[in-house]
């Protein structure tokens, strides 16, 4: 045997999800999603994992009740946190 040859021992199969496996997953989180937003499970300031709502709305949403605050003259303390899924 040469040392071209392929080794068995290096052999990785890929192996993709079934597709039953995948419509059914997704049919879950549809019907999920149906779920919490017909019977109002979600509150308005939920932004994240929400169709049709992103970061520009959120921080529109931040600015608006700032700018009510500071109107009244009122004190405004904010964290902002920035996770990654790094380890």
């Amino acid at each position: 045997m040469n040392k071209n040859s392929i080794n068995p021992s290096k052999y990785r199969p890929i192996r993709l999800l079934k597709m039953g496996g995948k419509i059914l997953d997704q049919l879950l989180i549809n019907r999920k999603n149906y779920h919490l937003h017909r019977n109002e499970l979600l509150t308005k300031r939920q932004f994240g994992f929400t169709p049709q709502r992103s970061t520009i709305d959120a921080a529109m949403e931040a600015k608006l009740f700032t700018a009510l605050i500071l109107e009244n003259r009122g004190i405004i303390k904010m964290t902002s946190l920035d996770i990654t899924g790094r380890i």
